[in-house]
């Protein structure tokens, strides 16, 4: 089976396609982690819509039976089985504005400390290849010229 995509800001013939089912169910797996985003735009969108952990999903592909190598398609299948039988499964709920500005900030504090990491990296290796170390007032159009 198939999924319909398209581009992230046109509308979804994916909506559509899923109308079929009434009452469906996503299941998302690892929907605090690296499912997140995917989980968040069908919460938002008010689908109902469950996490589904890593661990249940890798019991569910060490169950399965065969020797085949893990493929996205099998991976699919052990976390739909898994929520298919288990109903005491979180769901996801769309995350508040405050939720979301509280990622902003931890995503500007990151930058932050990786530009300061940056800058104090560059100041060392000039220091070493300059004599007498780095001047303090040096720009970008400074160091370039």
């Amino acid at each position: 089976m198939s999924i319909p995509t398209s581009h992230p800001t046109s509308p979804s013939p994916s909506a559509s396609w899923c109308e079929q089912w009434p009452d469906r169910r996503f299941a998302v797996e690892g929907a605090g982690g690296l499912g997140r985003s995917l989980a968040q735009q069908l919460a938002t969108a008010g689908e109902n819509v469950v996490d589904v952990p890593s661990t249940l999903s890798a019991r569910a592909r060490l169950l399965a039976t065969g020797g085949d190598r893990k493929t996205d398609a099998k991976d699919a299948l052990h976390v739909a089985q898994a929520a298919l039988f288990r109903h005491d499964l979180r769901p996801v709920a769309q995350e508040d504005q405050t939720t979301i500005l509280r990622l902003l900030t931890e995503r500007r504090d990151d930058l932050v400390h990786e530009r300061t990491r940056v800058l104090d990296r560059l100041h060392a290796v000039l220091r070493d290849l300059l004599h007498g170390g780095a001047p303090t007032g040096l720009s970008a159009d400074k160091a370039a010229a």
